[in-house]
């Protein structure tokens, strides 16, 4: 059925996300406390800078 397919697409979609964020926590797991705490750029904390004008 097309509804079984969708729901299996978005259950694999929310997996890799999971799986993504997972991995990026393992790579770094002081990344996200840290940057709720400690703005990188004190000008513009809050703001996410694209990393190609660093």
């Amino acid at each position: 059925s097309q509804f079984g397919e969708a729901q299996a697409k978005e259950l694999k979609t929310k997996q890799a996300q999971l799986a993504k964020a997972k991995a990026e926590l393992d790579i770094n797991p002081n990344l996200i406390e840290v940057s709720e705490r400690i703005p990188v750029k004190e000008e513009k904390p809050k703001e996410p800078i694209p990393e190609a004008e660093w």
